[in-house]
Parts: C-alpha cells; sequence; structure tokens
C-alpha cells in the first residue's frame, strides 16, 4: 500500500491537471440520480444491452464462485483449513498473471482480428464450457478452471469490450448513464445473483449441488450469448448514427476501439457520396492510426474538401526508405488532382 501512495504521488506530481479541465472532468464523472439514468436506459435500446451484458457477467461471475467454494467444501471438508487457504491463495495469483498476458498480449488483437462481436462472447463461452465440464467431472480442477477464466477473462477482454461498446453514444449520455450502468447495474446484478444461488442450493430451495448449479450456467450462457449478438448489433447501428450526426470527436476515440467490424464501418464509409461523412471517417481512421488503409482514390473524389484532406493526409505519413530501381513510395499518389 505504501508503493502504491509513492505511484500516486509521483503520477500526480508529473502530471499537473489545470483546475478548469479537472472540474470538468470532476463534472462529466459525477453521473445522475437513478431518476434519470432510468431515463436514459429507456430512450436507448444500445444503452440497455450493455447493461444486459454487464448484469450477466455478474451473475455469471456469482455462479463460479459459490460453485467454487461448494467444490472446495465437498472436496476437502470444513477441517481441512490449511488446504483450502493454499488454493484460495494461489488462484487469484494465477489468475492475475494469466489477465494480464491476456491483456498485453490477446486483447488489442482479438480487437484487432476477429472484432468486437468475439470479444462478446469469449466470456459467456467460457462459463457455458466449464459448466458442461463440471456436470461430467467432480473434480475440484473443474470449478477452478472456470473461476481462473472468468477472472482472467472477464476484467481484461470483457472489460475493455464494454469500454468500446460505449463509443459511439452521445457524449452527454455516455458522461450521465455511464457511472449508473458501471456500478449501481453491475451491485444490482450481483445483488440477484446472490438471491438466485440462494434459491438453488438452500433447503428451503431447490437443494442443488454444485455439479447440478450448471445446469442454469448452461442457461444463463444461452441468453447471455443472445444478448451478445445483439449488443454487437446494437454497437453497429449506434456507430453508423454516430458518423452521420458526427457526436463522437475523433480525438476523443481510442485505439482499442480499432476492432474488426469498426474499420469495416469506416471504410464503407469512405465511399459515400456525402464529403462531411467521408471526411469524418478520415479523421477517424487517423486518429485509431489506420492511415494506411485510406485508398488514395479520394484524391479522385468529386468534394474538394475530401480530396484536401487526402493530400493532407498523405503529404504527413513518413515515406518508407527505396531500393536502387524500384518506384517511389508514394507513386500511387502522384497523380493529377481535378480542379
Amino acid at each position: 500500500m505504501l508503493l502504491c501512495v509513492t505511484v500516486v504521488v509521483l503520477v500526480v506530481s508529473r502530471e499537473r491537471i489545470a483546475d478548469d479541465s479537472m472540474m470538468a472532468a470532476t463534472e462529466q464523472e459525477k453521473g445522475v440520480g437513478a431518476k434519470r439514468a432510468l431515463e436514459l436506459l429507456r430512450q436507448s435500446k444500445h444503452l440497455q444491452m450493455i447493461a444486459l451484458v454487464i448484469s450477466f457477467a455478474a451473475i455469471g461471475a456469482a455462479i463460479i464462485e459459490q460453485q467454487f467454494n461448494m467444490a472446495l467444501d465437498a472436496s476437502f471438508g470444513p477441517d481441512e483449513t490449511n488446504a483450502i487457504t493454499a488454493i484460495l491463495a494461489a488462484g487469484p495469483v494465477l489468475a492475475s498473471v494469466a489477465g494480464f498476458g491476456i491483456q498485453i498480449l490477446l486483447t488489442s488483437r482479438i480487437h484487432r482480428y476477429l472484432g468486437i462481436g468475439f470479444a462478446l462472447l469469449l466470456l459467456p463461452f467460457s462459463l457455458g464450457t466449464t459448466a458442461f465440464i463440471m456436470l461430467f467431472n467432480a473434480a475440484i480442477w473443474a470449478p477452478a478452471l472456470a473461476r481462473a477464466l472468468d477472472t482472467s477473462l472477464r476484467y481484461t477482454v470483457d472489460k475493455t469490450t464494454r469500454e468500446i461498446l460505449y463509443m459511439p453514444l452521445p457524449a452527454e449520455m455516455k458522461f450521465e448513464a455511464k457511472p449508473f450502468v458501471d456500478v449501481t447495474v453491475d451491485r444490482f446484478a450481483k445483488g440477484l445473483g446472490a438471491v438466485l444461488l440462494l434459491l438453488l442450493i438452500k433447503p428451503w430451495g431447490l437443494a442443488l449441488g454444485w455439479q447440478q448449479v450448471s445446469y442454469v450456467s448452461i442457461l444463463i450462457t444461452a441468453i447471455w450469448i443472445f444478448v451478445a449478438f445483439r449488443a454487437k448489433l446494437g454497437y453497429l447501428a449506434a456507430f453508423r448514427h454516430s458518423i452521420e450526426t458526427q457526436e463522437m470527436k475523433p480525438a476523443e476515440v481510442r485505439l482499442a476501439a480499432a476492432d474488426l467490424s469498426t474499420i469495416e464501418t469506416l471504410l464503407q464509409e469512405l465511399a459515400s457520396p456525402d464529403e462531411r461523412r467521408v471526411v469524418y471517417a478520415i479523421d477517424v481512421l487517423e486518429a485509431l492510426d489506420r492511415r494506411h488503409l485510406i485508398t488514395p482514390l479520394l484524391l479522385h473524389h468529386e468534394s474538394p474538401a475530401v480530396r484536401a484532406r487526402a493530400l493532407n493526409l498523405f503529404g504527413s505519413m513518413p515515406r518508407r526508405p527505396q531500393r536502387a530501381g524500384s518506384l517511389p513510395s508514394n507513386a500511387c499518389w502522384e497523380t493529377k488532382v481535378p480542379r
């Protein structure tokens, strides 16, 4: 904790923020009351899908945690506290190391090459797969694997993907509703998961064993996958709408948002006859560091604004060193542009 305090002090001392910027950021992060947040949820179907994705992730995590604890008790008994403590200590360490590796090595590649839809399905797929394993295998490694996968994926690929889902929402809605959805909806879903578990495992309920609880996980997985597909479609629809209205500022787009579906949508916009949409798509692709995907054919676009923006972009791109006798790297750009 002292080391953490030291790091925070160093960051604050190096990164001075102006008072007005700090006040603006604080106002943005305050969120709104429950009444206003619920009103925003009713207005936006995409925001509803985000809330459902977060809810299913919280409920799934609660079920896996309970199954793991029940499996430990059934395998070792209440007297084997040393063995249980050793497993409980080793689990978070291994999951944290795995999560660190996933975030550094895989998350951006998954978004870039497989898309946001695939990333949204990773966590529910792991829940359903481990649920099937636990149904037919009573060994302690089965729930331990389920918990490790949930922990390592939920705070890496799944968390980053959920942040991307917010990107095309209007800035005002995002700043107002995001704190409510991320915190209140998540906590409410965890409480709902706890009530569900009481009904499943208590003697006055269904009195299910830890393996039998997997039937509920499989059912939740099926619904969760359906919601994830709807969330992907909602994201694409909201992204196309943000291009039309230009509510999303290119400077605010993060590199993590450069998933396959987003890039494909932006490339399609380059063929639009509307100069505003083409220039906006160029700005966003540049913000995402995808300049090399912008076609030089835009130099022949009907709009002078598009041609000027394309010339400015290509002129700022670094030239690659050429071999002797080869054509210039920007030979395809050296063409007569209609005035």
